[in-house]
């Protein structure tokens, strides 16, 4: 056990007057003084502990959800330019997609699943996605490689919306539908694989309605024939009944197969959100699925 030391004194000079000397201030209080010094650097390093302390890092799961998609932006914007296609333009002249939300299409209940007519490849295949894309865009393209698509195209964008980049905190991010359409007009895959709608949701866009628009508007931007998959949006916190909302959006249109990402998201998520390694296996693996 470690002791301070205290430092030697000077003895007083018993000559200096008749009866010893008078004891200095100084000298009288040092060890007042040493033992304060002390407590001041035991209280400054236990504050320093305290602050590096895993137990006061705020925990992902713990902050809204709108926090943990600031985050994420935030971590992935230095590399957001440089993903997997050319940038698509910023601007999608949107008011020309004209729709009503309340034509949305009806569903029976007793009709049995639509099958998508099939494209199989090597037609060309497109995924267009956003931060849970981005941060594993390199198992998608290997796995589709490996399912017969070695020339997809991916674009993703950490923070992307479908139809706009206002509300964002940093920046004009290109929408969904910017990439899209430039990915149409250059490409013009057959089968497109859409990870898109959790921005949407996270960030407020659906807070007034607006789903079945959106979802029009991609559709208008594809050809008639086109073979759609969209992964299901799932998140956690407030918003999440709209992420099921939009996912049953996406259900009452025909031309799209969703995928149910949101049945095994839970467990295969690391902040509430994105998909950890294996949630990124697993959702690779209903990539192929499409493609089989």
């Amino acid at each position: 056990m470690s002791r301070s030391r205290r430092p030697s004194m000077l003895p007083l000079d018993a000559s200096s007057s008749s009866g010893g000397a008078r004891t200095p201030p100084w000298y009288r209080h040092g060890p007042v003084l040493l033992a304060a010094l002390a407590l001041v650097v035991f209280a400054a390093l236990v504050g320093s502990s305290r602050e590096r302390s895993p137990s006061d890092v705020a925990d992902p799961r713990a902050s809204s959800t709108r926090e943990v998609i600031v985050d994420a932006v935030r971590t992935h914007r230095a590399e957001a330019n440089a993903v997997w296609a050319p940038e698509p333009a910023l601007v999608v002249d949107v008011d020309e997609l004209q729709c009503d939300e309340d034509d949305a299409p009806t569903v029976d209940a007793d009709a049995p699943p639509s099958a998508p007519t099939w494209v199989a490849p090597p037609t060309p295949v497109a995924l267009v996605g956003d931060s849970i894309t981005f941060e594993h865009g390199e198992v998608y393209a290997a796995a589709l490689a490996a399912c017969g698509a070695p020339d997809a195209v991916i674009d993703a964008r950490s923070g992307r919306m479908i139809t706009t980049t206002d509300g964002n905190p940093f920046g004009p991010i290109p929408s969904g539908l910017a990439a899209i359409e430039m990915i149409e007009r250059t490409v013009d895959p057959g089968v497109w694989l859409i990870e898109l709608g959790v921005n949407d949701v996270n960030l407020g866009v659906f807070d007034e309605g607006g789903m079945q628009c959106t979802i029009k508007r991609v559709l208008e931007l594809l050809d008639p024939d086109d073979v759609v998959f969209w992964v299901g949006t799932w998140t956690v916190g407030p918003r999440a009944h709209l992420a099921a909302e939009f996912t049953t959006s996406l259900e009452t249109h025909d031309r799209i197969t969703v995928l149910d990402w949101p049945a095994v998201a839970e467990e295969l998520v690391y902040d509430g959100l994105h998909p950890t390694s294996e949630g990124a296996r697993q959702l690779a693996a209903m990539y192929c699925d499409c493609l089989s």
